[in-house]
């Protein structure tokens, strides 16, 4: 009786340890992922477009793109590296894919 406690005792231990210094977690190094609704897009020279795009807690994004389909109201999911800083103004998109439509109101 007690050698199944002992091993049941040890072995929930074992996983403990395994699973708080075994299992490395990943460094984030800064990068991020973020959603964002187009606000604006304006044709620059060269036929590439400016893509502004807002999230929900107001900050706004921009990127070129050599397509002219983008809407107001697409949904885009960004994914952006913070430069080391907690300030949001200087994070660099380093990707952007669209990933629907939508109406930010409701998000």
């Amino acid at each position: 009786m007690i050698s199944k406690r002992v091993l049941a005792l040890s072995l929930g231990v074992f996983a403990l340890v395994l699973t708080v210094s075994g299992a490395k977690q990943r460094k984030n190094d800064g990068i991020y992922p973020e959603t964002v609704a187009v606000v604006d897009m304006k044709e620059n020279l060269g036929g590439l477009y400016t893509v502004t795009g807002r999230t929900m807690t107001g900050n706004e994004f921009s990127f070129y793109s050599d397509s002219s389909d983008w809407m107001r109201r697409d949904i885009v999911s960004l994914i952006l590296d913070n430069n080391g800083t907690p300030e949001v103004e200087d994070d660099q998109i380093l990707g952007a894919k669209y990933s629907g439509y939508g109406d930010p109101a409701n998000w």
